[in-house]
């Protein structure tokens, strides 16, 4: 048994029957190849072997590499190319290395630390992604899942609901980890290919622009927080109530401003170059 370390915000799964539950909720197919986010001792790993096409377990910690390599080296699933062990950071992954495969499939108990900066990979790769299940801490599950005019409402909310269908699947004692934890978790999901929004949203670097500045001063009108990126004349051509604060838009509401403001300043820049 690995001794969990610190630095990582390492919290390995103990409880064999919770990552069979998850498992269940994948529901993996023969033909799936499945991305797992941090295997650790390969507690959920074991799950997906032998049931899907290929798993690449990703690890960053030398230490746990060594022992999946250990836990699944013998096995004939490996020597067959189903199994392979990825040594890396996974918010350095290239996805590219998944391309020949199609859409591939994320899982994983993830350090909560990075919880964010790993949802916006996997929405920045969303076209190699069919989904993406991971454990996470349950205040930020509830915030995901968040519906405008609550305080829960937050970036967060708007890209993933922007670019999936988000649920929570089940809630997580915080006893089948160790160490334990001090928050409660859930596991997720983000359904990349069930997006009821992601193909009306024109420019997703303009688009995500918008809701960060929209949301660093969630107290104030839109008009107060705009100004930081958008010039006067910009916003008077808007045709949009800018009276309003951010945690009173809907997703469709913040990719319909967002695509406003982008013809409006796209129609300007021609204008300078013409």
């Amino acid at each position: 048994m690995l001794r969990p370390v610190k630095y990582l915000g390492q919290h390995f799964l103990s409880d064999k029957n919770i990552a069979k539950k998850i498992a269940e909720a994948v529901n993996p197919q023969p033909d799936d190849v499945i991305v797992e986010i941090g295997a650790g001792e390969g507690f959920l790993t074991e799950q997906f072997v032998g049931r899907v096409k290929k798993v690449f377990a990703v690890e960053i910690d030398k230490r746990a590499v060594d022992f999946l390599k250990v836990r699944f080296g013998a096995e004939e699933l490996v020597r067959e190319d189903k199994v392979e062990i990825v040594h890396q950071d996974f918010l350095k992954l290239d996805f590219k290395m998944f391309e020949k495969f199609g859409k591939v499939r994320l899982i994983g108990n993830i350090p909560y630390s990075i919880t964010s900066s790993i949802i916006f990979k996997a929405i920045e790769n969303r076209g190699l992604i069919k989904d993406l299940t991971i454990m996470v801490q349950l205040e930020v599950a509830m915030r995901i899942v968040s519906k405008p005019g609550v305080k829960d409402y937050s970036i967060l909310s708007v890209m993933c609901q922007a670019y999936s269908k988000p649920e929570i699947l089940f809630r997580v004692s915080r006893n089948v980890f160790y160490p334990r934890p001090k928050v409660s978790s859930a596991v997720i999901r983000l359904d990349f290919e069930k997006s009821e929004f992601s193909n009306r949203i024109i420019n997703d670097a303009f688009f995500k622009k918008v809701v960060k500045v929209a949301f660093n001063k969630r107290r104030k009108i839109l008009k107060n927080t705009l100004v930081e990126l958008f010039d006067e004349e910009t916003l008077s051509k808007l045709d949009f109530d800018l009276s309003l604060r951010p945690e009173q838009l809907s997703v469709d509401e913040f990719i319909k401003l967002s695509n406003l403001l982008y013809e409006i300043t796209e129609g300007k820049n021609r204008e300078d170059r013409g």
